[in-house]
């Protein structure tokens, strides 16, 4: 009788320790996918020429996540691809506001640079 509880227990224990891990890869995954969708929005917003460094960093933290996920290294993956996520934000908040501050008429500028 104590090992058919023995042998519940470590089936309960392994179900925890797959379902733990299968939860860690389909999180990564998300990130990935995040990651991914960030950088094509700050492209299109022409974060390439006006924060190419910051999209080059989210360009090779996805690179590094791509590896780490197919190596099964779920945690970096999910911390790689979060930092992809969040450099591709910044290029394209940055990109954001450059495009803004072209479009301000030249006179709002000269305004702006009196105060």
């Amino acid at each position: 009788m104590k090992m058919k509880a023995a042998g519940w227990v470590l089936a309960a224990v392994f179900s925890a320790v797959v379902c733990a891990c299968g939860s860690g890869k389909q999180e990564a995954a998300v990130l990935l996918d995040e990651a991914r969708l960030n950088i094509s929005s700050a492209r299109k917003a022409g974060a390439e020429s006006s924060s190419p460094t910051r999209l080059a960093q989210a360009v090779t933290a996805l690179t590094a996540a791509e590896a780490d996920f197919k190596s099964r290294n779920y945690a970096q993956a999910q911390s790689s691809a979060q930092t992809a996520r969040d450099a591709a934000q910044q290029a394209e908040n940055e990109a954001k506001a450059k495009a803004a501050a072209d479009k301000t008429p030249a006179r709002a500028k000269r305004r702006a640079g009196r105060k």
